[in-house]
């Protein structure tokens, strides 16, 4: 894998040695990325004017930087806490070795593969979509528009997973990820978090071993769509199951 670093955001992004995202043409990749990363030296560091800093130095008014590229597939996002993996009958729990957690050589990306579809009752091609390592997505589009109709909806989401008996936090606007759908087959988030150091192989190896070596697992059986509200089918692995 090779990493480059966006400088207008300072998130990374990870590609396959023999791919040269300066050549590329993909519309979901920034035109403004650099080969030479700048690790975020602490929890607290933010990224702004082109480097980190400590979030205490920051200015009062600072706000996390968006890339200034368009985005194509956009998308609303959240994160299952604690650190779960998704499975299904298609997808099983991937098993990383403790030799590829601390060596740093497991593959990343298979973490935003998107595993399930939760139906939201707009249209057949707009769902909720739910990737390997928990994240929920929801398109940006004119029924989401805002931050607070993306934040409303994905605690609708929460809220059914709370209420089928699995403990998840409220989103506030403030936690709210933008990302997109990659390539039809993965979650890529553009907000700097655990979940994306994991993804890109930059987290450190006290980040790396609980989540990787012990997730919560999650099962989907199967997406319901009842009266227009929405009914996910998950399940605590394997004993929990509910509607």
């Amino acid at each position: 894998m090779k990493y480059y670093q966006d400088i207008q955001t300072g998130q990374i992004y990870a590609f396959e040695d023999n791919f040269n995202p300066f050549m590329s043409d993909n519309r979901n990749i920034p035109k403004t990325l650099t080969d030479v990363i700048k690790n975020k030296p602490t929890e607290t560091s933010v990224w702004y004017g082109g480097d980190w800093i400590e979030k205490s130095d920051a200015p009062f008014d600072y706000v996390e930087p968006i890339s200034s590229v368009p985005s194509y597939n956009p998308a609303w996002m959240v994160h299952l806490r604690p650190y779960s993996a998704i499975v299904s009958d298609n997808k099983k729990q991937i098993s990383f070795s403790l030799e590829q957690i601390n060596e740093n050589s497991y593959v990343g990306m298979e973490l935003s593969e998107v595993v399930g579809i939760l139906p939201l009752g707009i249209n057949e091609k707009l769902d909720a979509l739910v990737s390997y390592d928990g994240t929920i997505a929801i398109p940006q589009c004119n029924f989401f528009s805002t931050i607070f109709e993306g934040v409303a909806k994905l605690n609708e989401i929460l809220c059914s997973l709370l209420l089928g008996g699995i403990h998840a936090e409220v989103l506030y606007s403030h936690e709210l990820e933008i990302g997109s759908l990659y390539e039809k087959t993965t979650l890529f988030s553009y907000t700097p978090s655990l979940h994306t150091r994991l993804r890109s192989n930059l987290a450190s190896t006290s980040e790396r071993f609980e989540p990787l070596m012990s997730p919560r697992v999650l099962r989907i059986w199967k997406n319901l769509f009842l009266k227009g509200k929405m009914s996910l089918n998950l399940s605590l692995d394997l004993h929990l199951f509910f509607l």
